[in-house]
């Protein structure tokens, strides 16, 4: 039980938000931080969402025989990677939605969305 607690207060004490969806505008801040635990934290988030948008388009292949995006077969897409497609995807939205729209979209969106820009896939894929 003290365990719990001790965990619980360093979470909240640590700067962290616990939340299930990382907005534009938390990663926008949390990316500039200067603090180490931060910095890791939304870099691992960002990894981890990517690794999971390529275990989704695995399964889509196989359930439906097709793909939400075509990834090169001898790429392994890295943390860096995922982080540059990222910055890219909304850097190129602020001409498609407002400042405050932009800040209040989840970061999966753009991910996804720039890894299908980045990654077409040939027609009848």
């Amino acid at each position: 039980m003290r365990i719990r607690f001790l965990t619980l207060c360093f979470l909240l004490l640590s700067g962290f938000q616990l939340s299930a969806e990382l907005l534009v505008k938390q990663y926008r801040e949390q990316i500039k931080s200067t603090d180490a635990a931060v910095l890791t934290f939304v870099k691992l988030y960002v990894q981890g969402l990517g690794d999971g948008i390529i275990w989704a388009n695995s399964e889509v292949e196989t359930q439906m025989s097709k793909h939400l995006f075509c990834q090169p077969t001898k790429l392994a897409l890295t943390q860096s990677n995922y982080l540059n497609i990222l910055d890219r995807q909304i850097e190129y939205s602020k001409t498609l939605f407002t400042e405050a729209e932009l800040e209040k979209a989840p970061i999966g969106f753009f991910l996804l969305k720039g890894l299908v820009d980045t990654f077409p896939c040939p027609k009848g894929k």
